[in-house]
């Protein structure tokens, strides 16, 4: 006779449970005395006594039980068909326990086969049976035995290949004495509708298979806003896993930015979305940077609170998170494997059709049975897609299973607003990487030193690739590639985006030279009038930041800006020109062009252009109406491809060109405006003030660009300039300012007098070099 299993495969119990039987019988009868005289010439008389004892009490405990069972076991033949049914069952929980690692419940178990088996062998027979009894009550007794959907394997425990080991035997299909399947949707109490559940969230899978790496993605964003540090990925994955609930990616990372940027900045606030999700998050980083200080005091060195302590063990999750955030976090943090089990969120209940106690669409918490009953059903699914080589690959997770059909889901919703379902579908597929630009600050630094420095003039007509060599010599990035700055102040930061720059400099020539633009993320906050606006704090440091760098590199100016396209307001009027690459130095010129005809100024963002408009008496509706009236066709001649958005400015530009100039060498005047920029930072960001004077990113960059100038040539042409590398190459910014409250901004590039520097709470400066302090004497 043959039996249909799991996914309708036939098996045969002569190939298959006869093998498995006996298998776990051997096992068992090892663990049992192997015989009458085994027995006997190994157990000591009072232990003798003691057994029958207590297989007495065992019999007489199962015959008051089930009384029925008890005689029909004592019958001849009746019992030795029920004791082979029973070691069929036996047999099904061992196979459990062991896929699982369950290794002393799978010997308990391999136990009582034996005397089930002794029982189903006729001359075995009555004893065997009755053993029976005796050894079930006391596994009873010992509480050996779990009953209940709580009581299956905990799948999330197991890799993928042991979940869908241990799913294929369906131990959560457990009925109520009403027929409900415990855990399951409501109204689920046959095999059929157990089915055509199944085929049901199959279907949506294969619909949404396409978003099945939703996930991956996810994960491999967090390596790259994070870098090598595990600490900063698994940070990433658990903020993300915070504000997941209820919440799509692009409000999720929103809540998540603000989130980092006030905290690094030493701002926090009471609520972000919620008051509890603020309270979780704020002291759950005061813990681990506590945990992290005290790591590093016992090793002699601290590397902040956002850094790994080599050879230590990463630190905990950031929160406590519940069973759907947990599963959600792990998935999304490149530190550690996958959870095996998927997102048991409201989209995956809803794939398997759970809805309210009225009946309405599911939007409610799941309870533990619920989540215990879809790991095993998300398994299942994992089995299925792999076994129909979905999408042609075998490969799937649970992951990946529960993303394809929230994918598909949403992308159904999608289309009911209007859109195609393939189009929802891409827009539902949607994860991290692909809602970043909208959160993603333009911060372009050039290496070519400014005209009106005097500074190597030569580079300005250099060949490309001279301009090139000078800027990969000593640039901004991390060994991954991002801004370093940014990432060293606790920003995630996107790979540098690697362009070519049009400058038209102060005296009046058109540059055309290798740009950096560092890719920093900050959340956005409402203005009065209810519009967003770049976070303040993330306003104050990049304005500082820049400054800082546009002096460290001799730039006559440098930038930071952000167009903000989402939410309303009359102030959009500036232009996000969007292209998806880097424009041509033939394109640079056309929209240069086309930028000054029209009174904005053209700077490069990721991936396109932006238009700044600095006029006045400017609205959104009034630069619509420019649109319309042949300025996007005039952009569209020269870039077709490209959408054209209106967008509220948010930006700095920081001109020294002045200051810099070759006639105000040594007087400290580009020096002072920048110490300025850095006092307004500390009074909007304490904390991002004092990380900027520790940075080590700052005198590294300081020290490259001393040995760059040397190597090209330069040393010799701005004393001032080397002098101010030299000071911040060796005592950081820091030292820089207690340097200038000591002695004033004589001999650096660009005052003289220290009024406001630091409140005379920086200490005394001395200089490294005694030769130093007589040139300022």
């Amino acid at each position: 006779m043959a039996y249909v299993g799991y996914r309708g495969v036939p098996i045969d119990p002569d190939k298959y449970y006869l093998d498995q039987l006996m298998r776990s019988a051997g096992a068992g009868a090892k663990a049992i005395p192997g015989s009458v005289y085994n027995y006997a010439t190994n157990t000591s008389l009072p232990q003798l006594g003691k057994d029958i004892a207590n297989t007495g009490r065992g019999m007489w405990q199962g015959f008051k039980e089930d009384p029925v069972g008890f005689a029909l076991d004592a019958t001849p033949i009746v019992g030795e068909i029920r004791s082979g049914i029973e070691a069929s069952d036996i047999n099904t929980r061992i196979n459990q326990a062991r896929a699982i690692g369950d290794i002393k419940t799978a010997k308990s178990l391999e136990q009582q086969l034996m005397l089930a088996m002794a029982g189903a062998i006729p001359l075995a027979g009555l004893a065997g049976r009755l053993t029976k009894k005796a050894s079930k009550a006391a596994s009873a007794t010992e509480g050996a035995v779990t009953r209940g959907i709580l009581g299956t394997p905990d799948l999330r425990t197991l890799s993928t290949p042991e979940a869908v080991e241990a799913a294929r035997l369906q131990p959560h299909l457990i009925q109520s004495p009403e027929g409900q399947y415990v855990g399951a949707p409501r109204g689920m109490t046959n095999s059929t509708q157990i089915e055509n559940m199944r085929k049901e969230f199959d279907a949506e899978v294969a619909a949404g298979a396409a978003g099945g790496d939703w996930y991956d993605r996810a994960r491999k964003f967090n390596v790259e806003v994070e870098g090598d540090n595990p600490y900063r990925q698994r940070l990433a994955a658990n903020e993300q896993a915070l504000w997941s609930a209820q919440a799509n990616p692009d409000t999720n990372m929103g809540f998540a930015l603000n989130a980092r940027t006030d905290y690094e900045a030493g701002k926090p606030k009471a609520q972000y979305r919620t008051g509890q999700q603020a309270r979780s998050y704020i002291s759950a980083r005061e813990a681990r940077d506590q945990e992290i200080a005290a790591r590093s005091s016992k090793i002699g060195h601290n590397q902040g609170p956002a850094m790994e302590i080599e050879g230590e063990a990463l630190p905990s999750g950031l929160a406590r998170l519940g069973k759907k955030t947990g599963v959600y976090g792990q998935h999304l943090d490149p530190t550690v494997p996958p959870a095996t089990t998927g997102t048991n969120d409201i989209w995956h209940a809803r794939s398997f059709g759970y809805t309210n106690n009225d009946g309405s669409t599911f939007s409610r918490a799941l309870s533990p049975q619920e989540h215990r009953f879809l790991d095993y059903e998300t398994m299942l699914g994992v089995d299925r897609a792999n076994a129909a080589n979905l999408a042609g690959r075998s490969n799937w997770t649970g992951a990946e299973v529960q993303a394809a059909p929230w994918v598909a889901g949403k992308g159904r919703s999608l289309a009911r607003g209007g859109k195609t379902f393939e189009q929802g579908l891409a827009e539902a597929a949607k994860t991290y990487p692909d809602v970043a630009p909208k959160y993603t600050v333009s911060t372009p630094i050039e290496q070519i030193p400014g005209a009106s420095t005097g500074l190597m003039s030569g580079l300005l007509t250099a060949d490309d690739a001279t301009k090139a060599r000078f800027t990969q010599r000593a640039d901004w990035k991390d060994p991954q590639g991002r801004d370093m700055l940014w990432s060293e102040m606790g920003l995630p930061t996107r790979y540098t985006n690697d362009a070519l720059g049009l400058y038209k400099n102060s005296a009046g020539q058109v540059e055309y030279n290798p740009v950096e633009i560092g890719r920093p993320l900050t959340g956005f906050t409402l203005n009065k009038a209810g519009n967003p606006v770049v976070n303040p704090n993330a306003e104050a440091l990049f304005s500082a930041g820049q400054a800082t760098r546009g002096l460290l590199d001799f730039q006559e100016g440098t930038p930071w800006n952000k167009i903000i396209t989402h939410g309303a307001g009359p102030d959009k009027t500036s232009l996000e020109i969007k292209i998806g690459r880097n424009p041509t130095k033939t394109e640079l010129e056309s929209l240069n062009a086309i930028a000054e005809k029209n009174g904005y100024m053209l700077s490069n963002t990721e991936g396109g252009v932006a238009f700044l408009n600095f006029k006045d008496g400017q609205t959104t509706t009034s630069v619509g109406k420019e649109l319309r009236q042949g300025l996007q066709s005039e952009i569209s001649k020269i870039v077709p491809d490209a959408e054209i958005n209106r967008g509220r400015f948010a930006g700095d530009y920081f001109d020294i060109s002045s200051e810099l100039s070759k006639s105000n060498a040594g007087k400290g005047l580009a020096t002072e405006r920048v110490v300025s920029e850095l006092t307004k930072l500390k009074d909007v960001s304490p904390q991002f003030y004092e990380r900027l004077l520790d940075s080590e990113s700052i005198p590294k960059k300081a020290r490259e660009n001393l040995t760059r100038l040397i190597e090209f040539g330069g040393k010799g042409e701005r004393p001032d300039y080397e002098r101010l590398l030299k000071i911040v190459g060796e005592d950081k910014l820091r030292g820089l300012l207690k340097r200038i409250e000591q002695i004033g901004y004589q001999g650096l590039p660009a005052v003289v007098g220290a009024a406001g520097i630091g409140g005379g709470l920086l200490g005394s400066y001395a200089p490294t070099n005694p030769e130093e302090q007589r040139q300022y004497d």
